[in-house]
């Protein structure tokens, strides 16, 4: 495993794997609307019965000096960028209805995808980086 281009130490990679193993074991596949098609070490690719490919996985990323563990998301559509439902969807099933899921928009200079029609969910599992936009009597 390897983040911004260096290997993990083994305790980081060993550490992936077992928040990998804690909350990824909680989706349950019964073969009706999601199909489990793979399973890495921090891990699942899964499909849905209408063709939305999912790949999720515990990570490891930089911030502030500190190697935080996420949970990321990849998700697309062979023929279509996913829609609102679509994200719904995916974010409740492999992310959760409780938990906080992250979509960013890089800059151009920033950005890559290996797909056309793919998007991406980022969760934190320690620590929440954003403000708590209701602070100021705001509603989300």
């Amino acid at each position: 495993m390897k983040i911004m281009g260096q290997d993990l130490p083994a305790l980081a990679q060993a550490h992936v794997i077992a928040l990998a193993n804690d909350v990824l074991p909680l989706l349950r596949f019964d073969g009706n609307e999601w199909r489990l098609t793979d399973s890495m070490a921090n891990g699942i690719r899964a499909l849905s019965s209408d063709g939305i490919k999912v790949i999720a996985e515990v990570e490891m990323q930089l911030h502030d000096a500190t190697l935080d563990p996420w949970i990321h998301v990849s998700f697309s559509r062979e023929d279509r960028m996913p829609d609102y439902a679509d994200m719904k969807r995916v974010k409740d099933r492999f992310i959760g209805k409780k938990r906080k899921a992250i979509m960013v928009m890089p800059p151009e200079s920033e950005h890559y995808n290996f797909h056309k029609h793919c998007l991406h969910w980022f969760s934190p599992l320690t620590r929440d980086p954003l403000p708590d936009f209701r602070a100021k009597g705001g509603q989300l």
